[in-house]
């Protein structure tokens, strides 16, 4: 990136210095630095987003709570950043039921036998702690 700003700074010195022509060579070349350095402030841009993406899913897939909001609150809290709906839904109530629903859909019995399995080793480990 510092590489790509030095010579981003140099051809617009150039340019400017030849009374920023609209043409030619040193218009090209200040264009095309301008151009690269742009690219790769978007390039950085998309990999934080999906860096803080694979990180937020890998806390919910690992059930990592904690995890999962320090996460939230480095990305959009402390930022300035703020979600004001989901879905396209203001209400907070309505956004928490949203939640409620589809995490419910999600966490639901595959099998009964599976269930009932399940339930035995959490009673049988939660006897164990008492």
């Amino acid at each position: 990136m510092d590489e790509l700003k030095q010579k981003l700074v140099a051809s617009c010195n150039i340019w400017r210095d030849m009374s920023r022509p609209r043409s030619g060579p040193i218009f090209d070349r200040y264009r095309k630095d301008k151009a690269a350095y742009r690219y790769e402030i978007r390039n950085k841009q998309r990999q934080e987003k999906k860096i803080y993406t694979n990180e937020l899913h890998e806390a919910l897939l690992q059930k990592q709570g904690k995890t999962f909001w320090k996460c939230w609150g480095r990305k959009f809290e402390r930022s300035g950043c703020s979600i004001n709906y989901v879905n396209g839904v203001t209400d907070h109530a309505a956004i928490a039921e949203h939640f409620v629903s589809h995490f419910s859909q999600a966490c639901t019995v595959n099998t009964v036998a599976g269930d009932a399995r399940l339930k035995g080793v959490y009673h049988s480990l939660h006897s164990l702690t008492r």
